[in-house]
């Protein structure tokens, strides 16, 4: 099994993430021992996966992690200011960021907990699998929760005159 997943990750791995490959694949592992290891407790038969199973599970990882290194860069070069032109906010900028903060606060404090929560991870580049890991909720769950808080907080916000 981790030959194939191997093989496949290799295969739909962007060079970005070559050096990741191992990394890749032993996540890939993970996953699929997870989902047999669902199966065993379910009572269902335990077969080995076929080869477009693996398939499957390889590529998605392999997106998966390829959307957290976009998301890394994204925060790190938003916090350190290292990629681009380095802009100094003017006074007026200063103020509207700050309100535009306090909007978005004040509407993620009026959340219900639970939407909030959801709200908050995928903001911080969460998947929605990931939101339902670690929130210990089924993924169908984290992602009602998600897009349901998004369209509240859209709402909110475009009450207090901030629209997209």
């Amino acid at each position: 099994m981790r030959d194939r997943l191997a093989r496949a990750v290799v295969k739909v791995c962007p060079p970005d993430l070559a050096a990741s490959a191992d990394d890749i694949v032993q996540l890939a592992i993970i996953r699929v021992l997870a989902v047999l290891r669902a199966r065993d407790r379910a009572g269902e038969g335990v077969e080995p996966p076929s080869a477009s199973y693996l398939w499957k599970v390889a590529y998605t990882t392999t997106i998966d992690e390829l959307r957290k290194m976009q998301s890394r860069e994204r925060t790190r070069d938003h916090a350190t200011g290292v990629v681009g032109p380095v802009e100094v906010p003017t006074p007026d900028g200063a103020v509207a960021a700050s309100e535009v903060s306090a909007a978005l606060r004040s509407c993620l404090g009026a959340l219900h907990e639970d939407r909030r929560r959801a709200v908050v991870l995928h903001l911080q580049g969460h998947t929605v699998a990931e939101t339902g890991g670690l929130l210990g909720w089924t993924r169908k769950r984290a992602e009602n929760l998600i897009y349901r808080g998004l369209a509240d907080l859209r709402r909110c916000l475009g009450n207090k005159g901030y629209a997209p």
